[in-house]
C-alpha cells in the first residue's frame, strides 16, 4: 500500500506558479516552455478558464506557428485510461488547447494501468471560483501517468491585480521581475488563494 502511494505521488509534480510583468512577456515564456516540453516528447495541454484568454492563446500559438488542436468534448478520466496513451488527447509532441470547464471531476480506479505517456499541463489564468482550479489539480493528480502541472499568470490579470499592492510589486522587482520573463512568487499565490477562498459562499 505504501509503495503504491509513493509510486503515484512520484508521477505528479505541481510547479510553483509563475508570474510575468505583462501578457506579452507571459506569451514569450509560454512559447519557450512549450518548446522545452515538446523537446522532451511530452503532450502539452494549455488550459484556460476565460474566453478572452482563450482567444489570446489561440492568437499566440498561430503567431508562433505552433500546431495545436482545440479540444471540444468533455475530458473524462476513464477514456484516457483505456486508451493507454494512444488517445488523440495524448499524442506525442501534440499541443491541445482546452477550456477548463471541459475537464471533469473523476477519480482513477485502483486497477487503472500506469501509462508511459508524459503530460505537461499549463494553466494560463485563474478562475474566480477556486474550486475550478482545485478540480484541475485533482484531475491531474489522479491521472495514471507522469504529469507536470503549472500556472502561468500575468501581473496584469484582473484577479492578480486585486492582491498586488505597491509593497508586493517592490518585492517582485527585487526578486528579478524586470530581468526575467517569469518569476515564481509563493507570496502572490498565497494572497490570491486567500482572496479567492474569501469569495466562496
Amino acid at each position: 500500500m505504501v509503495f503504491k502511494w509513493f509510486r503515484r505521488w512520484m508521477r505528479f509534480r505541481r510547479h510553483d506558479d509563475a508570474y510575468a510583468r505583462d501578457r506579452q512577456r507571459l506569451g514569450a515564456a509560454v512559447i519557450e516552455a512549450l518548446d522545452r516540453q515538446q523537446s522532451l516528447g511530452r503532450t502539452v495541454w494549455l488550459v484556460v478558464h476565460a474566453l478572452d484568454v482563450y482567444e489570446q492563446t489561440q492568437q499566440l500559438l498561430e503567431e508562433n506557428q505552433v500546431a495545436y488542436d482545440v479540444v471540444t468534448s468533455r475530458i473524462e478520466m476513464l477514456p484516457l485510461v483505456r486508451s493507454k496513451g494512444k488517445s488523440s488527447l495524448l499524442g506525442v509532441d501534440s499541443v491541445k488547447l482546452v477550456l477548463a470547464n471541459l475537464i471533469s471531476v473523476s477519480h482513477r480506479p485502483e486497477t487503472a494501468p500506469l501509462s508511459s505517456t508524459s503530460l505537461a499541463v499549463f494553466v494560463l489564468d485563474r478562475s474566480e471560483d477556486i474550486r475550478d482550479d482545485e478540480q484541475i489539480d485533482s484531475f491531474c493528480r489522479n491521472l495514471p501517468m507522469q504529469v507536470e502541472l503549472g500556472y502561468f499568470l500575468s501581473l496584469e490579470d484582473p484577479l492578480v491585480l486585486q492582491v498586488l499592492d505597491p509593497t508586493a510589486l517592490i518585492v517582485l522587482e527585487q526578486l528579478g521581475l524586470d530581468q526575467h520573463d517569469l518569476i515564481t512568487s509563493s507570496m502572490i499565490t498565497s494572497r490570491l488563494d486567500r482572496h479567492l477562498r474569501k469569495q466562496q459562499p
